[in-house]
């Protein structure tokens, strides 16, 4: 059977047609609505609303009165997608930690090998700071996240930063129910000091160290959220 594409979608595909044809990088300014609806021959709410699903999606900017640019790339969409499948439980904290345990092996491994003396301090600082919020969850949990992005962005790989960036808002969710689970000050004084292993090892670029730190973290991460799934 034919299906139907509506005329919105239509003008989506010719915008992002456009920007690949004219290579046309981030912060380039695209044709006018007017424009767009004269070449094309259809209303400029058409062209609007082609224009504001581009833009929810990221891949274009827009302001009132000013051409549309085209998008800076950011896990925006990626963060509304998993933000909505874990509301409407479609996904579980467990299966995004797991997900994170196999991308992060990757990207610990990139990170070691790329990383600079600035990515270096940045991670000590962040390891410093999370000593300092032991026992305060929510500047604790923002450590953890900072800690894992300055991660992505020390492969200087944009695809692993965009990623990264997409789930950060479910990671720092994530971090926060887990951190609820502990009970003791051993368990808090814990998982600085993991972090700071991992920390270690990417200054000294040893990659196996680095992933065997990484999994004893999200090990001892895995358990506190099971144990909160398991508590009645």
């Amino acid at each position: 059977m034919l299906r139907q594409i509506r005329l919105s979608d239509q003008v989506m595909q010719h915008l992002q047609a456009y920007i690949a044809e004219q290579r046309l990088t981030s912060g380039d300014q695209l044709p006018s609505e007017t424009e767009l609806a004269r070449k094309l021959g259809v209303g400029r709410p058409t062209v609007r609303e082609a224009v504001n699903l581009l833009a929810g999606a990221g891949l274009v900017r827009v302001s009132s009165g000013k051409r549309p640019l085209v998008g800076e790339i950011t896990g925006d969409a990626i963060s509304l997608i998993v933000k909505h499948a874990m509301a409407v439980k479609q996904i579980s904290p467990l299966e995004v930690l797991e997900f994170r345990r196999y991308l992060e092996a990757g990207v610990i491994g990139l990170a070691c090998q790329r990383r600079s003396d600035e990515d270096v301090n940045a991670l000590f600082a962040i390891v410093d700071g999370m000593e300092r919020q032991v026992g305060k969850l929510e500047e604790f949990s923002r450590c953890d996240v900072a800690f894992h992005t300055l991660l992505s962005k020390a492969t200087g790989n944009p695809v692993s930063l965009v990623i990264g960036g997409g789930i950060s808002e479910v990671v720092l969710s994530s971090s926060r129910n887990g951190l609820c689970a502990v009970r003791t000050q051993a368990e808090w004084d814990l998982v600085p000091r993991l972090h700071r292993d991992i920390a270690i090892a990417v200054r000294d670029k040893k990659i196996g160290a680095a992933r065997a730190a990484l999994s004893a973290h999200f090990d001892v991460a895995a358990d506190r959220l099971q144990r909160l799934a398991d508590e009645p």
